[in-house]
């Protein structure tokens, strides 16, 4: 949004595991994908009618299907600030994430853009990055792809993302000076 609303500010960006708009087709297809039926189900339940308790059985079931990696999420989501209304909130239909859009916005960015997908990631599918990769002018995206990587590209992926960051800023780094 910033970039979009801002575009001369940034000197380069770097989106991982987003999404212009959210496809909720797509999205949980993903889940079913990777998960089966039963995971996608309780992703629906959860972003069409976000409670205390699809909200509980989301994170609880659905959220370890981010990474690809066995990563200890009752850690991780413990050492995270945790708002469930604010949650609660921007999902369900006629809420913020059912609303925005910034596709015809991502022709306003004019600077390096790297955008970054993970393969297995259900919340924001490789279609999501393919999107904003379409949208933003040719002249200033890259998308990279990582197999074997959820939404967490980093943690699923840390020495492969770390070098396509490296290798990002080490191209573009005369025009962030």
């Amino acid at each position: 949004s910033y970039a979009t609303r801002h575009p001369g500010h940034p000197g380069a960006l770097i989106l991982v595991s987003t999404a212009a708009r959210i496809d909720f087709d797509i999205m949980y297809a993903a889940f079913e994908r990777i998960g089966g039926s039963e995971i996608r189900k309780l992703a629906e339940d959860y972003w069409s009618n976000p409670t205390d308790e699809s909200r509980k059985a989301y994170r609880e079931t659905c959220v370890p299907y981010y990474t690809v990696q066995n990563i200890n999420w009752p850690e991780l989501i413990g050492r995270a600030v945790v708002r469930d209304d604010v949650s609660q909130h921007f999902a369900g239909p006629g809420n913020e994430m059912y609303r925005f859009d910034f596709r015809n916005d991502l022709a306003r960015i004019s600077c390096p853009t790297l955008v970054m997908a993970g393969v297995e990631d259900p919340i924001t599918p490789p279609a999501f990055s393919e999107e904003i990769d379409g949208h933003i002018p040719r002249k200033h995206v890259r998308l990279e792809r990582f197999s074997q990587a959820g939404h967490g590209v980093v943690p699923d992926r840390p020495e492969e993302a770390f070098s396509a960051i490296r290798r990002f800023i080490a191209r573009h780094l005369e025009h962030l000076i």
